[in-house]
């Protein structure tokens, strides 16, 4: 007899032998749930923990650029102390702009015990200036008619009445960029010029790069605007 003559095995007991039990798929069930739910809990903690890491970094980038800030304050803070008291030094009469000999050397007094101090200046409304650079001495006098920049500043200084810091400014004959806080001087409504102290930006700089211990400060600089 062939095998073709033999009777076939039913189809419902061949999908018998193969249909899973209750059990496994119980089993197969609560495990897929299960990892689920520890791929979901694990996704959760990852994204937790990385929203405290950047809230984290946040927190110290803003305590670094306060406390720069701060530093940055410190350092400048005798400067405009100086330029106040030179201010009320010739306010009240006890140095008189018109002797530039004697301006100059108490300009270069008074400066020795401010270290931040690049050079002070009195600019008068004509256009000639006493200034005195530290290490050097009285610099010699010229005309600033032909220098735009400082005729600008007289002009804005003639519209003050307290001091005020000014925007960095690029020396090209010193190699140097100086911020400067400037102090009108008036007698009466009669402008008498203005007294400028000046700080250079690389000392500033220089200053900031090894002031305390900064979080997220290692590489620290001072952007100017926005």
């Amino acid at each position: 007899m062939s095998n073709d003559n033999l009777p076939k095995m039913p189809d419902v007991e061949k999908r018998r032998r193969i249909k899973p039990s209750v059990t496994t798929a119980l089993v197969l069930g609560f495990g897929a749930l299960m990892l689920a739910g520890m791929m979901l809990v694990q996704s959760i903690t990852m994204w937790t923990a990385q929203k405290n890491t950047r809230e984290l970094l946040a927190e110290n980038a803003d305590f670094a650029v306060l406390s720069l800030v701060r530093e940055t304050r410190r350092r400048l803070a005798p400067v405009r102390e100086l330029t106040e008291y030179v201010t009320r030094m010739i306010d009240s009469g006890q140095i008189d702009i018109n002797d530039r000999e004697r301006l100059a050397e108490t300009l270069l007094t008074r400066m020795a015990g401010t270290d931040q101090v690049f050079g002070m200046g009195f600019v008068y409304p004509d256009g000639t200036s006493v200034r005195v650079r530290r290490g050097r001495g009285r610099v010699t006098d010229e005309p600033l008619s032909n220098n735009l920049e400082t005729l600008r500043a007289i002009e804005e200084a003639q519209k003050r009445f307290q001091p005020y810091w000014e925007h960095p400014i690029w020396l090209p004959a010193l190699g140097v960029t100086i911020i400067s806080i400037r102090s009108p001087i008036w007698e009466g409504e009669a402008f008498r010029g203005m007294l400028v102290a000046a700080v250079t930006v690389n000392a500033l700089s220089r200053f900031i790069a090894r002031s305390g211990a900064v979080p997220l400060a290692d590489n620290r600089f001072v952007l100017y605007g926005r």
